[in-house]
Protein backbone atom coordinates (compact mmCIF):
# COMPACT_ATOMS: atom_id res chain seq x y z
CA UNK A 1 0.00 0.00 0.00
CA UNK A 2 1.40 3.40 -0.84
CA UNK A 3 1.85 6.38 1.30
CA UNK A 4 -0.83 9.26 1.22
CA UNK A 5 -0.24 12.59 0.18
CA UNK A 6 -0.43 13.87 3.32
CA UNK A 7 2.08 11.22 5.28
CA UNK A 8 4.86 12.31 2.30
CA UNK A 9 4.34 16.04 3.23
CA UNK A 10 4.99 14.98 6.88
CA UNK A 11 8.02 13.36 6.19
CA UNK A 12 9.24 16.08 4.31
CA UNK A 13 8.23 18.35 6.69
CA UNK A 14 10.33 15.95 8.88
CA UNK A 15 13.22 15.68 6.86
CA UNK A 16 13.49 19.50 6.71
CA UNK A 17 12.88 19.98 10.91
CA UNK A 18 15.46 16.98 10.92
CA UNK A 19 18.04 18.65 8.61
CA UNK A 20 17.67 22.46 10.15
CA UNK A 21 17.89 21.13 13.52
CA UNK A 22 21.47 19.49 13.25
CA UNK A 23 22.68 22.07 10.67
CA UNK A 24 22.13 24.53 13.46
CA UNK A 25 23.75 22.02 15.88
CA UNK A 26 26.54 20.82 13.62
CA UNK A 27 26.89 22.90 10.53
CA UNK A 28 25.92 22.53 6.93
CA UNK A 29 28.78 20.39 5.81
CA UNK A 30 29.30 18.43 9.25
CA UNK A 31 26.13 16.45 8.47
CA UNK A 32 25.34 13.67 6.39
CA UNK A 33 21.98 12.92 4.38
CA UNK A 34 22.55 9.19 5.84
CA UNK A 35 22.56 10.89 9.60
CA UNK A 36 19.37 12.97 8.71
CA UNK A 37 17.66 9.86 7.39
CA UNK A 38 17.98 7.60 10.24
CA UNK A 39 17.26 10.05 12.52
CA UNK A 40 13.72 10.50 10.26
CA UNK A 41 13.50 6.96 10.33
CA UNK A 42 13.62 6.12 6.63
CA UNK A 43 16.00 4.78 4.40
CA UNK A 44 19.21 7.02 2.35
CA UNK A 45 16.72 5.90 -0.60
CA UNK A 46 13.26 7.70 0.42
CA UNK A 47 14.81 10.86 0.80
CA UNK A 48 15.33 11.08 -2.99
CA UNK A 49 11.59 11.10 -3.06
CA UNK A 50 11.79 14.26 -1.55
CA UNK A 51 14.80 16.02 -2.93
CA UNK A 52 16.82 15.62 -5.63
CA UNK A 53 20.21 16.25 -3.64
CA UNK A 54 21.58 17.30 -0.91
CA UNK A 55 22.30 20.76 -2.23
CA UNK A 56 18.56 21.11 -3.05
CA UNK A 57 17.74 20.36 0.38
CA UNK A 58 19.98 23.10 2.35
CA UNK A 59 18.26 25.97 1.33
CA UNK A 60 15.17 24.90 2.13
CA UNK A 61 16.36 23.17 5.68
CA UNK A 62 18.27 26.78 5.77
CA UNK A 63 15.18 28.26 5.47
CA UNK A 64 12.86 26.09 8.35
CA UNK A 65 16.08 26.84 10.66
CA UNK A 66 15.33 30.46 10.39
CA UNK A 67 11.42 30.06 10.76
CA UNK A 68 12.26 28.64 13.86
CA UNK A 69 15.30 31.05 15.22
CA UNK A 70 14.18 34.23 17.30
CA UNK A 71 11.25 36.26 15.89
CA UNK A 72 13.25 39.66 15.77
CA UNK A 73 10.54 41.62 15.07
CA UNK A 74 8.75 40.36 18.28
CA UNK A 75 12.13 40.30 20.26
CA UNK A 76 12.79 44.02 19.07
CA UNK A 77 9.20 45.66 19.83
CA UNK A 78 8.90 43.94 23.52
CA UNK A 79 12.30 45.12 24.88
CA UNK A 80 15.35 45.45 23.01
CA UNK A 81 17.52 44.88 26.25
CA UNK A 82 15.61 41.98 26.59
CA UNK A 83 16.19 40.79 23.14
CA UNK A 84 20.20 41.38 23.80
CA UNK A 85 19.90 39.27 26.90
CA UNK A 86 18.24 36.45 25.41
CA UNK A 87 20.41 36.21 22.41
CA UNK A 88 23.68 36.33 24.81
CA UNK A 89 22.11 33.89 27.14
CA UNK A 90 23.90 31.30 28.34
CA UNK A 91 21.01 29.42 27.58
CA UNK A 92 21.41 30.18 23.87
CA UNK A 93 25.30 29.37 23.54
CA UNK A 94 24.54 26.18 25.07
CA UNK A 95 21.63 24.59 23.11
CA UNK A 96 23.22 24.17 19.66
CA UNK A 97 20.37 22.32 18.12
CA UNK A 98 17.62 25.62 18.01
CA UNK A 99 20.01 28.40 18.57
CA UNK A 100 20.06 31.67 16.71
CA UNK A 101 20.83 30.82 13.00
CA UNK A 102 23.51 33.86 12.22
CA UNK A 103 25.97 32.10 15.05
CA UNK A 104 25.47 28.73 13.87
CA UNK A 105 25.28 28.71 10.37
CA UNK A 106 27.47 31.98 9.04
CA UNK A 107 30.53 30.42 8.34
CA UNK A 108 28.56 27.65 6.30
CA UNK A 109 26.45 30.42 4.71
CA UNK A 110 29.25 31.25 2.96
CA UNK A 111 30.01 28.23 1.08
CA UNK A 112 26.40 27.29 0.15
CA UNK A 113 24.44 27.54 -3.10
CA UNK A 114 23.40 31.35 -4.44
CA UNK A 115 19.60 30.46 -2.96
CA UNK A 116 21.04 29.19 0.33
CA UNK A 117 23.08 32.41 0.56
CA UNK A 118 19.54 34.34 -0.72
CA UNK A 119 17.77 33.27 2.19
CA UNK A 120 20.48 33.94 4.72
CA UNK A 121 20.40 37.62 3.32
CA UNK A 122 16.56 38.32 3.28
CA UNK A 123 16.83 36.82 6.67
CA UNK A 124 19.79 39.11 7.77
CA UNK A 125 17.96 42.43 5.97
CA UNK A 126 14.69 41.48 7.98
CA UNK A 127 16.63 41.39 11.70
CA UNK A 128 18.06 44.45 10.98
CA UNK A 129 14.99 46.21 10.32
CA UNK A 130 13.45 44.80 13.32
CA UNK A 131 16.10 46.26 15.05
CA UNK A 132 16.25 49.36 13.83
CA UNK A 133 12.49 49.74 14.49
CA UNK A 134 13.07 49.02 18.45
CA UNK A 135 15.48 51.91 18.61
CA UNK A 136 14.39 54.77 19.50
CA UNK A 137 16.87 56.86 17.41
CA UNK A 138 15.12 59.44 15.66
CA UNK A 139 18.31 59.65 12.63
CA UNK A 140 17.29 56.93 10.01
CA UNK A 141 20.96 56.45 8.82
CA UNK A 142 22.10 56.70 13.06
CA UNK A 143 19.43 54.09 13.66
CA UNK A 144 20.84 52.10 10.32
CA UNK A 145 24.20 51.96 11.80
CA UNK A 146 23.41 51.24 15.25
CA UNK A 147 20.99 48.16 14.23
CA UNK A 148 23.92 46.90 12.29
CA UNK A 149 26.12 47.35 15.28
CA UNK A 150 23.91 45.64 17.94
CA UNK A 151 23.28 42.81 15.35
CA UNK A 152 26.96 42.26 14.72
CA UNK A 153 27.94 42.59 18.42
CA UNK A 154 25.35 39.86 19.06
CA UNK A 155 25.97 37.43 16.55
CA UNK A 156 30.08 38.07 16.67
CA UNK A 157 29.91 37.54 20.77
CA UNK A 158 27.81 34.22 20.27
CA UNK A 159 30.12 33.04 17.87
CA UNK A 160 33.46 33.56 20.45
CA UNK A 161 31.49 32.12 23.25
CA UNK A 162 30.60 28.84 21.35
CA UNK A 163 33.93 28.97 20.06
CA UNK A 164 35.49 28.76 23.71
CA UNK A 165 35.67 25.67 26.10
CA UNK A 166 36.34 28.16 28.77
CA UNK A 167 32.85 28.55 30.20
CA UNK A 168 33.70 31.71 32.60
CA UNK A 169 35.86 33.35 29.57
CA UNK A 170 32.17 32.33 27.25
CA UNK A 171 29.97 34.15 30.29
CA UNK A 172 32.73 36.90 30.32
CA UNK A 173 32.33 37.60 26.46
CA UNK A 174 28.88 37.65 27.03
CA UNK A 175 28.06 39.92 29.54
CA UNK A 176 30.78 42.48 28.58
CA UNK A 177 29.05 42.74 25.17
CA UNK A 178 25.18 42.69 26.65
CA UNK A 179 26.54 45.46 29.17
CA UNK A 180 28.58 47.41 26.45
CA UNK A 181 25.44 47.35 23.75
CA UNK A 182 23.04 48.52 26.33
CA UNK A 183 25.50 51.45 27.48
CA UNK A 184 25.92 52.40 23.81
CA UNK A 185 22.84 51.92 22.03
CA UNK A 186 20.29 52.05 24.47
CA UNK A 187 21.92 54.51 26.93
CA UNK A 188 21.34 51.68 29.57
CA UNK A 189 23.53 51.38 32.35
CA UNK A 190 23.49 47.77 33.25
CA UNK A 191 25.19 47.41 37.08
CA UNK A 192 28.32 44.91 36.66
CA UNK A 193 27.99 41.58 37.68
Amino acid sequence: MGHSQSDKLRTHERILEVAAKRFRERGIQGVSISEIMEEVGITVGGFYKHFPSREALIPEAVSVAFAHAADWNELASCQLGKAIDEYLSPAQRDDLASCAVFSSLTADIRRSNPATRDIFNRNLEEALAAVEQGLGESNIARRASKAAAILAGLVGASLLARGTSNGSLAQKLLSAVSAELRFAYLSEVVPSQ
